[in-house]
């Protein structure tokens, strides 16, 4: 987990502000994901996120590749 900073600053949603990506990489599945983020954001908002996002995003990734050992097999 890591953070690109010093971005200008971009709208996201209305009155959502973000000037961070947030970078997650899981290096045992090869999988990554990027969360716009406002760079004074407090632990409690990142645990959220991470907790949110992250989470819900790889199960749905998981999810969506269970294709069963027919595609898998060749890998």
């Amino acid at each position: 987990m890591d953070f690109i900073i010093g971005l200008p600053s971009t709208k996201i949603k209305i009155g959502e502000v973000a000037n961070a990506i947030l970078v997650i990489v899981n290096k045992y599945t090869k999988f990554l994901g990027y969360f716009a983020v406002i760079i004074t954001i407090i632990v409690a908002e990142l645990a959220d996120l991470f907790l949110k996002r992250w989470l819900l995003f790889s199960m749905l990734r998981e999810i969506i590749s269970n294709r069963g050992t027919v595609f898998n097999s060749a890998f």
